[in-house]
């Protein structure tokens, strides 16, 4: 996912509104056409595969506005690809499968995006929320490891060409599984509310820190963490060239104070958005399917750093998955 620094301001003041109960809506309807479902598609299908749709112009131009790349063209996925994705789809367990299949009305597949996907909010016609899904072809090409390698270097520029970072996961699956759970989760967390809101434009009155179980004694705020788990270069980093990056030089002292947090990822641990997504996909997939993640930093091929993730006690201790069961919807 990707958080847009969008410049419609009227957008951040409209959404303060928002309810965090199954099925929110708004008050207000003066929403601008970007957040309406109708400028995406004018028509939802309950079957997944009819959700992949050719991406319109209006949309790839809106998208080329925000992120300040005109390179963005829409990608078709052949049969062999949709197959695929059917079959990552089925991996899903039945609350996030059913989530998407309820909310999420287009997935539109953009070459040249930058970054593996992201979700985003938009209301239908009674101004009941619902989701878009963009994803990178990429994840249909290069396997988990080539794919997340990828993703975890995209964060550092490199001034100190001796540090190499390389992400252990796996060379059977795609990219693809890492993002469509990724994002599936972030479907989930804007119709259901795990985190208190999952961008700041959705904040209101009653987001409650202290009452969520997922952030509560780890999160301050969106993007600020207790200062136990704080860690140098964690809050001024980006990835996919979506912003700022940190020298590679860093790497070892980054990932050495990220071992010391509850996060799964480097990437999870910029809000807690993101961490919700990273920790769930991550403990799932290696519970489920038994797809490991780790992080070597090294210098001339010779290992200093190994995190494993799926080790952290502190990030075990969480319980995310027991959270996610626990969470009570109704999917019909």
């Amino acid at each position: 996912m990707r958080i847009f620094f969008r410049l419609i301001t009227i957008v951040l003041i409209l959404l303060t509104s928002c309810s965090h109960n199954p099925k929110p809506g708004y008050k207000n309807n003066k929403l601008p056409v970007e957040k309406r479902s109708y400028f995406y598609s004018d028509s939802n299908h309950s079957e997944i595969l009819l959700k992949i749709q050719k991406t319109p112009d209006r949309v790839l131009n809106y998208l080329k506005k925000i992120d300040g790349n005109y390179s963005y063209t829409s990608y078709s996925p052949d049969n062999k690809e949709k197959a695929l994705f059917s079959a990552y789809y089925e991996m899903l367990p039945d609350k996030l499968k059913r989530s998407v299949q309820k909310h999420v009305i287009a997935i539109y597949f953009i070459e040249n995006f930058m970054g593996g996907g992201m979700t985003d909010i938009v209301y239908d016609e009674r101004l009941q929320p619902c989701c878009i899904l963009y994803l990178n072809p990429e994840i249909l090409r290069r396997n988990l490891t080539e794919w997340i390698t990828f993703r975890d270097n995209s964060t550092f520029y490199i001034d100190d060409g001796n540090i190499q970072i390389e992400s252990l996961c796996s060379t059977h699956y795609y990219g693809l599984v890492h993002v469509l759970f990724h994002e599936s989760c972030h479907v989930y967390d804007y119709i259901y509310g795990i985190t208190p809101y999952v961008e700041p434009s959705l904040k209101s009155d009653k987001s409650n820190i202290e009452s969520n179980d997922f952030v509560n004694g780890f999160w301050l705020d969106y993007g600020k963490t207790v200062p136990d788990y704080e860690f140098k270069g964690r809050s001024n980093f980006s990835s996919y060239g979506l912003g700022s990056k940190i020298p590679i030089s860093q790497a070892y002292e980054i990932y050495f104070g990220l071992s010391k947090a509850p996060f799964a990822s480097l990437y999870g641990s910029k809000n807690w958005a993101e961490d919700f997504a990273e920790s769930f996909t991550w403990l799932f997939l290696k519970q489920k399917y038994n797809i490991d993640y780790s992080v070597l930093i090294k210098n001339n091929d010779k290992i200093l750093f190994d995190y494993k993730p799926m080790s952290n006690t502190k990030l075990l201790q969480r319980n995310v998955l027991k959270i996610f069961e626990r969470s009570s919807v109704l999917l019909i």
